[in-house]
């Protein structure tokens, strides 16, 4: 029995497909074949079937039609060998319409530019990416294109609005050029004669609520703005339940907007539940709320405390609604209800360098501590050339944590290739968002450098500990997208520190650095990406400055030519002691090469001196290479070759970094 029902699946099972199109000299097969995959979905399950064959047959030759030959014919044939059916769509394209001219008359109101830019037209050839190539010509484009013109008069007050197209081909024998006429009949422009307000006594300040004045042009949405405006201007003045209107009267090229409305009774807020603050406090969510028990109910009050707990960074969600209470019409109940994120975050980081080597690092945030929206941070990590841990209490010192107070602490230990830094910091800052996005911190910061294990070479006052205490004040712009691998933006940042005695510090200085990151994406998924940054520290005593608060450069992340922190001054036993003054650049252009393997080339330039006096003084180092780069989940896993082009005794001439993450 097994046996025959296999022998009767085999004989009913359908045969393979195979599908061809011959024909088509100027769309691809494969492009062709991509968009009639839902409907070679059919023809797969039943290859004799010669109604899904039809069915693919009319939708290649709308395929056509739509770009531009309104001539082309599709026909089938299909052939069976042994257990395979062949089926050929034979296309004859014919001629193409192409766009020729595309011009108006009677648009007097709207320069040409405007207009063409409401006709999508579609480019075809290998510049179409561009912008260049030809355009082709749809009856499609066409008609959406004179609804969009009429579209855009009417916006702007032409009620009467026509068009009408003329159309003028030229046979070039392999196609055909359309010269596209669009007859404009503007007619008159309506504007605003009157604004009439039907309900008396009108409440002060509700005529210029309406936000329309005499001789405004009139515009089909205009009576739904101005019923909407006085709702709301009545919603934030105790109004409930008020409703409004308003009615275009037109006479001639003149309109009278009728205005009515019907306000209800005052209503007062009789009473405010919080929902859903499972880990929140009550007392902090009220805090944040813009009205009490009492007020006059008011919309815009309604909509402030929302965004306000939005904001916060607490909650998914978060509504705010009004109902009257039970038997009346004045009083409200208002409901505040809430959906918290979790408070508590925990990520864990991994990371590779050719210096470091293997590092990890684990983060523990929790955003709501003691459930007033405290916010605590503890981040621990480690690599093979040391740790650090750092802690961090915010305190929201606004709604919407747009300002608040912050408290760091931290302990870092790292080895440079000639001595070890040791650092214990503590930090009060206060931080906040400036407008154009523009993140802003000012503060106090101690900061006690210990070196350690320095070769005995490096000059004795460069290896002192020692301690800073300084006023800073930084400004970051930050607009890159993504953060992983950004295709497009900029970062922007800028600290100014200044160290005195009077603030608790053993060294007098000035330090100010900066930063510039440019990325741009040039075609496809080649990108350019550019950055420079520049530091100065100025004793403003005559003191060296030590190894701790001394610039070093060199590595996978600054000038790649060159070694961990092995760009710039050395002592005599040629070991590396930083500067006090730097400028670094870097030119990279990073392409696609096979899936999710990258390349990239690079230009760094760099200076690095031991006085400030000596910066542009001293000769650059400049070095150029290559890498590839694997693109992770967690980031690009890149290995870099940097050359140096002017070596000078001591220095590499080439030296390779491995790197997870891009260097700037």
């Amino acid at each position: 029995m097994t046996m025959w029902v296999l022998l009767l699946c085999l004989a009913t099972t359908a045969p393979d497909l195979s599908v061809d199109i011959v024909g088509n000299e100027t769309l691809l097969e494969r492009v062709l074949l991509a968009e009639l995959e839902f409907w070679l979905e059919d023809l797969r399950t039943n290859p004799l079937d010669e109604g899904a064959r039809d069915d693919v047959a009319y939708e290649l030759t709308q395929i056509y039609r739509e770009r531009g030959f309104p001539k082309a014919t599709v026909t089938s044939k299909s052939t069976t060998k042994g257990g395979t059916t062949e089926v050929v769509f034979t296309v004859v394209e014919g001629p193409r319409r192409l766009l020729g001219e595309l011009t108006f008359d009677g648009a007097a109101h709207f320069d040409a530019k405007t207009l063409q830019n409401a006709f999508q037209w579609q480019r075809d050839g290998v510049f179409k990416a561009f912008g260049q190539g030809p355009i082709v010509f749809s009856d499609e484009v066409l008609e959406a294109g004179c609804v969009g013109v009429r579209l855009l008069y009417r916006l702007d007050g032409f009620r009467d609005v026509a068009t009408e197209v003329a159309l003028t081909e030229r046979d070039k024998g392999d196609r055909i050029t359309v010269d596209v006429l669009v007859k404009v009949t503007q007619g008159r422009r309506y504007r605003v004669r009157d604004v009439v307000i039907n309900v008396f006594p009108i409440p002060p300040g509700l005529r210029e609520a309406c936000g329309v004045t005499n001789n405004d042009v009139f515009t089909p949405r205009m009576p739904v703005e101005v019923a909407q405006r006085v709702q709301r201007f009545l919603a934030d003045r105790g109004y409930f339940s008020a409703t409004a209107d308003a009615e275009p009267l037109i006479t001639d090229a003149a309109v009278d907007l009728h205005v009515r409305f019907d306000t209800g009774p005052l209503a007062t807020i009789d009473s405010i539940v919080v929902q859903g603050n499972n880990r929140t406090s009550e007392h902090w969510v009220r805090r944040h709320l813009s009205f009490s028990v009492g007020d006059l109910f008011s919309k815009t009050e309604f909509e402030k405390s929302r965004s306000a707990l939005l904001r916060s960074g607490l909650f998914r969600n978060a509504r705010v609604t009004g109902k009257p209470v039970d038997g009346t019409s004045n009083r409200l109940d208002v409901e505040v209800e809430l959906d918290e994120k979790d408070a508590i975050r925990t990520s864990f980081r991994i990371g590779f360098g050719s210096y470091e080597l293997g590092r990890v690092g684990v983060e523990v945030l929790h955003q709501n501590l003691f459930g007033y929206g405290l916010y605590g941070r503890a981040r621990a990590r480690a690599s093979f050339r040391g740790e650090e841990v750092n802690t961090t209490l915010r305190v929201p010192l606004v709604a919407g944590r747009r300002l608040f107070f912050s408290i760091d602490g931290g302990y870092r230990r790292f080895e440079e290739p000639s001595f070890v830094r040791q650092e214990v910091k503590g930090t009060a800052a206060i931080s906040g968002v400036l407008p154009w996005d523009v993140r802003a911190r000012t503060g106090y910061e101690v900061r006690d450098e210990t070196i350690l294990d320095a070769e005995a070479s490096i000059p004795a006052e460069l290896r002192e500990d020692s301690r800073s205490a300084v006023l800073f004040v930084s400004g970051t712009r930050d607009t890159r997208d993504p953060i992983l691998d950004p295709s497009s933006g900029t970062m922007t940042h800028l600290r100014i520190e200044v160290a005195d005695a009077a603030l608790g510090s053993e060294l007098d200085f000035v330090r100010v650095t900066g930063r510039f990151s440019y990325v741009l994406t040039l075609i496809g998924d080649v990108k350019l990406s550019l950055n420079a940054r520049a530091g100065v520290i100025r004793p403003t005593q005559s003191i060296e400055i030590p190894l701790g608060e001394r610039f070093f450069l060199g590595g996978a992340r600054s000038h790649r030519a060159f070694r961990e922190s092995e760009l710039g001054p050395k002592d005599g036993d040629g070991e590396s002691i930083g500067g006090e003054a730097f400028a670094i650049g870097n030119v990279e252009l990073r392409f696609p090469i096979w899936k999710s393997f990258y390349g990239a080339a690079f230009f760094d330039a760099a200076t690095l001196t031991d006085d400030v006096a000596d910066l542009g003084r001293e000769g650059d180092s400049y070095g150029a290479g290559g890498g590839l780069m694997w693109m992770t989940p967690i980031g690009p896993l890149r290995g870099d070759i940097g050359f140096n082009l002017d070596p000078k005794s001591g220095e590499d001439h080439w030296v390779i970094h491995v790197l997870l993450g891009h260097p700037f």
